[in-house]
């Protein structure tokens, strides 16, 4: 049985499930490519809390794409990564 985590973020209720990493850490998963409407949903929460931001350092593509679009905000998924920048 595995284990989940419920999650309401911003109006947007979520089923996570709970997954042990080899160190024995758990963690809550979310696949920022897997759920799209969660993540529109999220990028645009982000996005109102935002102004002012210059360069927004993001972990995920998908919230750099959605996000890029904001106002002249430079989102960077990762250093290092050429695509990354607008």
């Amino acid at each position: 049985m595995q284990n989940i985590l419920e999650v309401d973020i911003k109006g947007y209720k979520a089923e996570l499930p709970v997954l042990p990493l080899p160190s024995g850490v758990k963690i809550a998963f979310f696949n920022l490519h897997g759920n799209t409407k969660m993540t529109k949903h999220c990028a645009d929460e982000l996005a109102k809390l935002l102004d002012g931001c210059e360069v927004l350092l993001t972990a995920g593509e998908a919230c750099r794409q959605r996000l890029g679009g904001f106002s002249g905000l430079v989102a960077v998924s990762g250093p290092g990564c050429p695509k990354s920048a607008h």
